[in-house]
């Protein structure tokens, strides 16, 4: 093969390949948050129960996307357990934690506003039985539509025997 055949394939094969690296450039942020295989919300949980903390076992965790069960992954490390579920689809996840002593599990919801959103969430939740309440500090990060991350803080305190204990992050 002369030279002149070498350089035109190599010119061939280079230049797509370029033109390949310049475009993803452009669109690296949204293909990047789309093509997303891991789990798409994250979050770490602490517990303070009567100025103790309480460590979650991972078995009293679970979560549900509409009437299905999901999986979800929970690992309990120095007071404070981390989990993850999947959710690859547009709608809210309910994620259920038992913890001793309260009548009903404390459930917290993630809505998924759009099917390739990845939220990523801090709970800090104290329980005071002596005042019968629950108050859950939460920051949330998550993507605007331009693919930046964007983190809401909030709260709330819920009574300890209410019927349901929910909490939206």
């Amino acid at each position: 093969m002369s030279r002149t055949k070498k350089l035109r394939n190599a010119f061939l094969i280079l230049v797509p390949i370029l033109l390949f690296v310049i475009v993803l450039a452009f669109i690296d942020k949204p293909m990047r948050y789309r093509l997303y295989p891991w789990d798409r919300i994250t979050g770490r949980i602490y517990v303070e129960k009567n100025d103790q903390v309480y460590e979650i076992m991972p078995d009293n965790i679970t979560a549900q996307f509409g009437t299905k069960t999901t999986k979800v992954h929970a690992n309990t490390e120095n007071g404070s357990t981390s989990i993850s579920v999947h959710a690859g689809a547009y709608g809210e996840y309910c994620i259920s934690i038992e913890i001793d002593g309260i009548p009903h599990p404390l459930e917290i919801v993630c809505y998924q506003y759009n099917w390739w959103d990845i939220c990523d969430f801090e709970l800090s939740i104290y329980i005071d039985s002596r005042a019968e309440t629950i108050t859950i500090d939460c920051l949330r990060m998550s993507l605007n539509n331009e693919g930046e991350k964007v983190q809401i803080r909030h709260s709330s305190t819920l009574n300890l025997y209410d019927d349901v204990l929910w909490f939206r992050v």
